[in-house]
């Protein structure tokens, strides 16, 4: 009976040890195997992704590569950079914890102990990121005028909701940053840029209304033209849907590249339009 304190100091210890050792082997282990394959894997340009959000020792563990976190359901802006390395822990990874991301094209998958990873090549261009270096105008039958560039927007009336320019809105209960383009009835808002010759012609125009937006079916939709080279290159119509709609379309051509977007309505409403466009 008087060993009976050491043996139980000793059982004490053993499973110490033995959690311990489990860690360190298949937990631990996992984590750092995946850390050494990212570091040769990680080229400038590149970000980490890791869900879920929460598994904070995780993600301290890959401290020195470029990581990223979102919560559930948040937008998560990925522009600027080149490849996105999405890193599941399947233990404890449930898919709704998804944010929003920006389209992507998977390139491979591959595994890493507990750790799936999927590598996705981001867009090289996109609208939103080239804000500050468009031009924007407003046109009738009888004019063409330029809108007023405020910080972070352009003004193309009088009222508070006619601009152009970035926004966070809620398109069907998701927060997503995009263009707000609010058509001002039987008008024409006219967006212009000029296209890098690094994109290799191949686009995705989304667009959507946001949660806020009239929705009763006999109001007026709201219609886009894109325009490449003074060439209609892609023609839609919203019509109260309130989801993202999403197209592809290809445009192939070695010389200067001029993109002109028209966005019109024939009658003024509550068409809280927001769109982006993104290019491979």
């Amino acid at each position: 009976m008087r060993n009976l304190p050491g043996v139980f100091i000793i059982a004490g210890l053993i499973i110490i040890f033995a959690l311990l050792f489990f860690y360190l082997y298949f937990i631990k282990a996992d984590i750092l195997r995946l850390k050494e394959n990212l570091k040769k894997e990680i080229k400038k340009g590149d970000i980490i992704v890791f869900f879920p959000d929460w598994e904070k020792n995780d993600i301290l563990s890959l401290e020195g590569l470029p990581v990223i976190v979102s919560q559930d359901r948040q937008y998560l802006n990925l522009y600027g950079f080149r490849r996105a390395f999405i890193v599941k822990n399947t233990k404890t990874f449930q898919s709704k914890a998804l944010p929003l991301l920006n389209e992507m094209l998977l390139n491979r998958k591959f595994s890493s102990g507990r750790y799936d990873v999927e590598e996705y090549a981001l867009p090289l261009w996109n609208l939103s990121s080239q804000i500050n270096d468009i031009g924007v105008y407003v046109s009738d039958e009888t004019e063409k005028r330029a809108c007023l560039k405020e910080t972070g927007k352009y003004r193309c009336g009088d009222m508070g909701w006619q601009y152009v320019g970035l926004s966070a809105v809620d398109i069907n209960g998701q927060q997503a940053e995009c263009i707000w383009a609010h058509p001002i009835g039987g008008k024409n808002i006219i967006i212009e840029t000029q296209l890098p010759r690094s994109v290799s012609g191949n686009f995705i125009i989304y667009r959507a209304l946001a949660s806020t937006s009239g929705f009763d079916f006999d109001k007026p939709e709201v219609i886009t033209n894109l325009f490449i080279n003074d060439e209609k290159v892609f023609s839609s119509a919203i019509h109260r849907q309130k989801e993202w709609q999403k197209d592809k379309f290809a445009y192939k051509s070695d010389t200067g590249r001029t993109l002109k977007i028209e966005i019109f309505s024939p009658r003024e409403y509550k068409n809280h339009f927001c769109f982006n466009i993104e290019a491979f």
